[in-house]
């Protein structure tokens, strides 16, 4: 209780006076959901019967000011999928909350990722598990399908890759200690479901962090506020499509033969293979080893040995 007098002099007719209160929260203290004010005002000099309106009440609501962090952790950021051979791939999406603050609050993690872009790629997550994390204190449910504006921002993935299908889960946080950070893991295997003309896609899951915001109100900047309650990961899946050689090496293969026997045929042509110029070479080179030998080149006179 407190008490504020006014002296005569000061508290004059039709005059007023302004009393501002001020009120810290402690962050060890268990409050409840508000606290409520008793003003009362009273003279000697007034007359008890219009005491009536000199008592007001106000009822204040108490919100704490938290700190709370959602963030992106370790994820599979590329993903290559062979067309031909058919392969089915893992794929992780993680995050990680944390409370920043010294109050532990209970706290609501939303996700809502990709399922199917379109009929060629999907991603068969079921659901959300907690890692390194007492499940006593969390609990994870599926929520569906969703669309419309729960799905704005999954629905934006690259050109020519629709998101066809969105899946929603939540995670229900008994109590988000101080420094005490829980991941979240989204599993599911990845796999082509039918001949794609696409070579690039991208898959996108966002964790939104949400609480009684009668209760609580996170820290600072309005315009922030939303950078440190939401984040999101991508997966970018190439498609590789292999190239067959073998008609490669057929086709070299075929064209070499043709070149040797379109060379043998001009050799042809041009008499290589006749026996009259074959003749003649032999003729050229026996009279080459018919002409005189000289042993001393200086003695010799044409017509001698």
């Amino acid at each position: 209780m407190t008490n504020c007098r006014i002296s005569h002099p000061i508290f004059r007719e039709l005059s007023e006076v302004i009393f501002i209160l001020t009120l810290d929260v402690s962050n060890t203290n268990n409050w409840s959901h508000s606290v409520q004010l008793n003003v009362t005002a009273s003279s000697k000099n007034e007359d008890p019967a219009k005491l009536k309106n000199n008592r007001a009440t106000l009822q204040i609501p108490i919100i704490y000011r938290v700190n709370v962090l959602v963030r992106r952790w370790d994820s599979t950021k590329i993903l290559n999928i062979s067309l031909s051979s058919q392969e089915i791939k893992e794929v992780v999406h993680r995050f990680q909350v944390e409370n920043l603050g010294v109050r532990p609050m209970p706290v609501n993690v939303t996700f809502t990722t990709t399922k199917q872009l379109g009929h060629e790629i999907l991603w068969n997550v079921s659901g959300v598990t907690p890692e390194e994390a007492p499940t006593d204190r969390i609990r994870c449910v599926v929520l569906g399908e969703v669309e419309g504006r729960a799905a704005t921002k999954v629905n934006r993935t690259r050109e020519g890759c629709n998101a066809d299908s969105r899946l929603a889960m939540r995670c229900l946080v008994d109590q988000l200690v101080h420094n005490t950070p829980l991941t979240f893991a989204l599993r599911g295997y990845v796999f082509l479901t039918n001949a794609s003309k696409i070579k690039t896609c991208r898959l996108l899951t966002v964790a939104q962090v949400s609480f009684d915001e009668r209760r609580y109100t996170q820290a600072g900047d309005e315009n922030d506020k939303d950078g440190f309650l939401t984040s999101e990961v991508t997966t970018d899946v190439e498609i590789i499509q292999e190239v067959n050689y073998i008609p490669f090496i057929s086709g070299g293969a075929v064209g070499g033969l043709l070149l040797l026997i379109l060379i043998g045929v001009i050799l042809w042509k041009v008499g290589f293979f006749k026996r009259s110029y074959k003749d003649r070479i032999d003729e050229d080179q026996t009279a080459v080893q018919a002409e005189p030998q000289c042993t001393t080149p200086l003695n010799c006179e044409p017509g001698s040995e």
